[in-house]
């Protein structure tokens, strides 16, 4: 599972606790954060056919603040497969005798993240046979990626929030 995390020192934790401070950083999670790592998510899926949905759940310490997304829905398995791969197995048809697809295939997406680079489109001649080998699929790491880009980004958020807690406790 994706997570986000941060680690306070002393300082902070002796903060987190404090009703203004606790309540200043749930209300910039649940506002702010939250959605911003559900929209980047939302990114990757954005041209799919099946697309899954994205949860997030947060959780605030004394040690620490952390933020899990993961997805959700009918389509979770499709993620999961494309984000952290697949290992090599075979393929039996379910409903009909044979399976049936052409034999290459230009992925729209390359692993660690890189997408929008293939039109995710099936070439070549047609096959029909009674089971495959399938060679497995490289991990996309979309969300180490997304964990990796956005790791500066969740920091300020978390220290602005903060700073309006302390403010909010000198008021």
């Amino acid at each position: 599972m994706p997570r986000v995390a941060i680690r306070f020192n002393r300082k902070r934790r002796a903060l987190v606790n404090a009703p203004v401070v606790k309540k200043v950083l749930e209300d910039a999670m649940e506002q702010t954060i939250k959605p911003h790592y559900i929209k980047e998510f939302n990114k990757r899926v954005a041209d799919w056919k099946h697309k899954p949905q994205f949860k997030a759940r947060k959780q605030i310490t004394t040690d620490f603040i952390k933020l899990d997304v993961f997805p959700t829905g009918a389509h979770t398995n499709l993620w999961i497969w494309t984000s952290r791969g697949t290992k090599p197995h075979t393929i039996k048809p379910v409903k009909a005798p044979y399976l049936r697809f052409q034999l290459q295939y230009n992925a729209r997406t390359q692993p660690i993240d890189r997408y929008g680079v293939g039109d995710g489109k099936a070439h070549g001649d047609l096959v029909a046979t009674l089971s495959v080998r399938h060679p497995g699929t490289k991990a996309r790491k979309f969300e180490e990626s997304i964990t990796d880009q956005q790791k500066t980004w969740f920091a300020k958020q978390i220290d602005n929030a903060f700073r309006r807690g302390i403010r909010g406790m000198q008021k």
